[in-house]
């Protein structure tokens, strides 16, 4: 490798260095996509560049040692020809002169002649002569190597001092015509030896490698320069534009609009791209909106829900519709089969209260007709033929501009309507009114839930009556009737004189009369009492019969293992209440007892709420108390199986009763 390939590789390897570390310190800084453009732009323009000066500047040498190779070889036949009769006569002071001449023109370095034995026979360097040369000597080598033994030889080699060197080698033969006066032995005359030095095509190549790298640094920079601005205007803005609407999007700013720079695939994806945000965007609000309904009508249900009185349940649905669309009145009409009307039994908003009662038709052509087939209904003030109302004064009173109505069905059973107006102009949709027919879901169900319970409260009032009666009937009718036998015979005994037999009916009067009393006063002070769902049975029954002991003196105890034995719902703990008081009751009137206990125990997933007494008992096969008993028990039984239980009595003579009522014990997973 000669010195101008040195050159351009060593500056190669610099530029490359320099490109790398570059490259290392914008990595460090994490460029963006301007830099890592600039810095591949920069990286191929001087990789083709530093690629182009080297194949250029390799074929240029390539020519000029072409060159060389021809004008030395040129060259050493003509000294070949000068010196070939000079060589024949020995007159080696010729030989000389041309060797000096030819050395004059400062194109060959060394010009000697050896003979084949390697001694020099004469040089341009006269520290040559008398010298040989050895073959292992460089310069032999070129020719000698590998029994290469080809002479009129040209080539190159690095001398001694590096200096890289052209040489020729001519073998001055003896003409055979010669040979008579000569000699066979002398049909070699000598190796004629020019060396020419490459340093001043080196130095030449090197001064125009330089100036080359300067020129194309220089074009490569003003190519840089133009290709920077169009990938900025063509690739880097639109790509910059694109970046910052995805760090936008993906921050949750969808207002950010990204516009097109230009009208390429770039600008057609710059346009994709904002169109998906839009759509996005859309996508957003719409799930915000259909979120924030949702959350609404599952607090409206959840409030509607709650209530099981039907006319607050009616007034809190419409209410809810008015706050749901932001309207300025709330209806909610019942149907009524009898009439074919729809009837306003609700309403909410300014005014609106007045026009509760007021019935909208429901025959063929009317609005009313297309509620009942189940299809929502929007009208303005301005068509007259389509506006729902219920008589003109609505409109007129409460200058209604526009109004919505959906139907109430449970089933296939029309129930009614929901209706919202609007004293401004406004134009209801037909989300609107799948809004408000979400909000009707919750209504129909609310409403039936209304009906049951009131019907459920009716079926428990009559059954409560129906029990009372019979208890009055046992008790309080009995001894009234005794009593009214009582009084009419003691004004037969007055009428006749009897004194003394009439005080003894009166005093017996009076000891009925005081037992009909606490009798009455006891039954007031149990249906006085009554669980709370709040509350609970077990705080209720300690109350009950802390009072009890203060009115009756009778001593009772509460056992229980753990408090969830009396945790009951609702209707249970109530039953379970009467139940307790019952036999309370039978008890003070019948046991004779001095103390009664109340246990609750848990016996294989059933619990067993035990009333016991330490009175006198009675056989139960027998009649007698038990008898007296019996309708009290027969009520008692009733209530247990009610809630799905079971009761039980347990007496023996002197050894007190136990009621026993035993019901499946509340799941609690």
């Amino acid at each position: 490798m000669d010195i101008s390939q040195q050159a351009v590789l060593k500056t190669a390897a610099g530029v490359l260095q320099s490109t790398r570390k570059v490259g290392r310190f914008l990595h460090v800084l994490k460029p963006g996509l301007r830099f890592h453009l600039l810095f591949v732009v920069i990286g191929v323009a001087l990789i083709t560049l530093l690629a182009s000066i080297y194949i250029l500047f390799s074929f240029q040498r390539t020519q000029l040692i072409e060159n060389a190779r021809a004008s030395s070889a040129a060259l050493s036949n003509l000294v070949e020809a000068n010196l070939f009769h000079a060589m024949q006569t020995d007159d080696w002071s010729m030989i000389n002169d041309i060797i000096q001449l030819a050395v004059a023109e400062r194109t060959i370095d060394t010009l000697r002649i050896v003979n084949t034995q390697g001694d020099v026979l004469a040089s341009s360097d006269l520290s040559e002569l008398s010298a040989s040369f050895d073959l292992q000597d460089n310069l032999c080598q070129q020719c000698h190597a590998a029994g290469d033994r080809t002479f009129n030889k040209i080539g190159e080699y690095a001398s001694d001092t590096g200096q890289q060197v052209l040489f020729s080698v001519n073998l001055i033969n003896n003409q055979p015509e010669c040979w008579v006066c000569h000699g066979v032995e002398q049909g070699v005359l000598g190796l004629l030896i020019i060396e020419t030095p490459l340093t001043l095509m080196n130095n030449q190549l090197i001064s125009g490698f330089w100036r080359t790298t300067l020129i194309a640094l220089i074009a490569c920079a003003l190519l840089v320069g133009m290709l920077v601005p169009v990938l900025n205007h063509f690739v880097i803005r639109p790509v910059g534009v694109l970046s910052k609407g995805v760090d936008e999007l993906t921050s949750g700013n969808l207002e950010y609009a990204v516009i097109p720079v230009n009208q390429d695939e770039l600008g057609k994806l710059a346009e994709s791209f904002d169109h998906m945000r839009l759509q996005l965007k859309d996508s957003y609000t719409e799930i915000s909106r259909r979120e924030k309904e949702a959350v609404t009508l599952y607090e409206l249900g959840t409030k509607i829900s709650a209530s099981l009185e039907q006319s607050e349940l009616l007034h809190s649905v419409a209410e809810a519709a008015r706050e749901l669309l932001s309207a300025d009145i709330g209806f909610v009409g019942l149907f009524s089969e009898a009439s074919r009307e729809i009837i306003i039994k609700a309403a909410a908003g300014a005014g609106a209260e007045a026009h509760t009662g007021m019935s909208m038709p429901v025959c063929p052509g009317t609005p009313g007709d297309a509620l009942l087939k189940g299809l929502p209904v929007i009208a303005e003030a301005y068509d007259q033929n389509n506006l729902l109302h219920f008589g003109s004064s609505l409109v007129a009173e409460e200058r209604i501009v526009s109004a919505l109505a959906v139907p109430l069905k449970l089933g296939e059973s029309f129930l009614g309507m929901i209706q919202v107006m609007s004293r401004e102009r406004r134009q209801f949709t037909q989300a609107d009114a799948q809004l408000l027919m979400r909000l009707g879901y919750h209504v129909v169900v609310a409403i039936e839930n209304a009906q049951l319970y009131q019907q459920l409260r009716y079926l428990a009032t009559l059954e409560e009556r129906d029990r009372l009666g019979r208890e009055m009937h046992d008790h309080l009718a009995q001894i009234l009737g005794y009593l009214n036998v009582r009084a009419t015979m003691t004004d037969d005994l007055l009428s006749n004189g009897r004194t003394p037999e009439a005080k003894e009916s009166l005093a017996e009067l009076k000891r009925v009369a005081k037992i009909a009393y606490t009798d009455v006063r006891e039954q007031i002070f149990n249906l006085r009492t009554s669980v709370s769902p709040r509350i609970g049975l077990l705080p209720t029954l300690q109350e009950y019969l802390a009072e009890y002991h203060t009115h009756y003196g009778l001593e009772t105890r509460l056992v229980y293992e753990h408090e969830s034995l009396t945790e009951f719902p609702s209707e249970v703990a109530s039953q379970l209440l009467r139940i307790i008081q019952e036999a309370l009751t039978n008890v003070r009137k019948h046991a004779g007892a001095s103390q009664a206990c109340i246990r609750f125990a848990h016996e294989r997933g059933i619990v067993c709420i035990h009333v016991e007494d330490d009175g006198h008992g009675f056989p139960t096969d027998q009649p007698g108390d038990a008898k007296q008993q019996s309708y009290g028990l027969q009520i008692m039984r009733e209530r247990a199986e009610s809630v799905g239980g079971s009761l039980n009595l347990d007496s023996k003579p002197g050894k007190g009763t136990r009621v026993t009522v035993c019901i499946p014990a509340v799941s609690r997973n």
